[in-house]
Formats: C-alpha cells, sequence, structure tokens
C-alpha cells in the first residue's frame, strides 16, 4: 500500500518544500479541491495547483475534486493533467457521465466514494472509474476519525472489481501499518496529519 501525501495538511506557505518532502520520500503529491459547498471545508484552487505540478515535475500526482461543478474544471485539469482525478459525485444527477466526460478529454478519472454514497447504487460509476477513492472518515465529522467500515468497503471494491481502490481521511501512521495486513488488496493511503503532523518521524520510518 503506497502513502499519498496530502498537501492540504501541509504548511501551505511553504507550499514548494511541503511538496519537496512529499516526492522525496513517497514520490507522490494528493490535492483536495474543495470549494465550500460539496464539503464543508475550503481548501485551494487551480492556480495553486499548477504552482504545486510545477514543483513535483517528477511525481505521481492524485487530485481530489470536491466541487459543486466538476466540469468547471476541466480546461484548468487539462492544464494540470494529474496522473488521477477522483471525482466527488453523490450530489450529481448524472454521475456516470461526468466521469466519462472527463475521461473523454484523456484524463484519467475516477470517482470518490464517501458516507454518503453508501445509500447509492454505485456499480455503474465503479465500473466505469479508472480507479476508486474511498472516503474512510464521514463527511460531517469534524474531527474526521477513521472508520473502519469504510476500509472494509474499500478492500471489498478492490477484490472485486480488480481496479486500484485508494483510502482517504483520518490515517495515521500506526493505522496504515494495520491496514497493509488487514486490507492487503488497498492499492493507495493518502495521509495527510499521519506525514506532515511529524515530518522527522515519518521520512524515519518511512524510509523515504
Amino acid at each position: 500500500m503506497i502513502i499519498s501525501p496530502s498537501i492540504a495538511s501541509s504548511d501551505v506557505l511553504h507550499v514548494a518544500d511541503e511538496v519537496n518532502f512529499a516526492v522525496d520520500t513517497c514520490g507522490q503529491v494528493h490535492l483536495d479541491v474543495e470549494d465550500g459547498v460539496v464539503v464543508g471545508g475550503i481548501s485551494f484552487g487551480m492556480k495553486m495547483c499548477k504552482k504545486i505540478k510545477s514543483i513535483a515535475k517528477n511525481a505521481y500526482i492524485s487530485l481530489h475534486l470536491e466541487v459543486y461543478r466538476p466540469q468547471d474544471y476541466l480546461e484548468d485539469l487539462l492544464e494540470i493533467r494529474p496522473d488521477i482525478i477522483f471525482v466527488q459525485t453523490d450530489h450529481l444527477k448524472n454521475r456516470v457521465e461526468t466521469i466519462r466526460l472527463f475521461k473523454e478529454k484523456g484524463l484519467s478519472c475516477g470517482v470518490s466514494l464517501s458516507d454518503r454514497d453508501l445509500e447509492l447504487d454505485n456499480e455503474e460509476v465503479i465500473r466505469e472509474s479508472d480507479q476508486i477513492m474511498v472516503l474512510c472518515a464521514y463527511l460531517a465529522d469534524p474531527e474526521q476519525k477513521f472508520q473502519m467500515k469504510m476500509a472494509d468497503m474499500a478492500e471489498n471494491i478492490a477484490v472485486k472489481y480488480d481496479k486500484n481502490v485508494w483510502i482517504d481521511g483520518g490515517i495515521s501512521y500506526d493505522l496504515y501499518e494495520q491496514l497493509k495486513k488487514e486490507c492487503p488488496d488497498i492499492y493507495a493511503a493518502v495521509m495527510g496529519r499521519g506525514v506532515y503532523g511529524d515530518k522527522e518521524s515519518f521520512r524515519k520510518r518511512y524510509g523515504g
């Protein structure tokens, strides 16, 4: 299970240093784009994503698009060209069509599933996705506590659909070590505070 450091949890006043740390230790950078509508938080927009892309030239870049109108970001994303885009779709009527739109533009795209998707029929949108992300902290939880129920869901999707499945939300390094054993089919873990909360300890433990 690879680790993708989430820049949203880093010191964005020193974004170049923080991005370089992610690249040096993991070869990965994860970007969260939030507009304050679909989820409660507001992170950063396309201008910051372009800046990060220019710094992390050789890194694998994943981007989580948590916005009300994802199609409005297409032109900027075509310029940035993340390696994978995960789109939050639970609020959309045309979930599958949105994923297809991004893919038709030549972008690798998949769905981001949260606790708000548990009651939805996700079969078609999962099958249409290049990769899948499962959020392991409930969206309405201000403490963003990890929920094993969601990791189990991610593991089941990985086994059933034979696709790369990512998890994100409340993952500490110790929990990451546990999940590697209990959910061996999960491809990647996005870690924010687990990486940037104590960078030197992370560097020593991860061995990057």
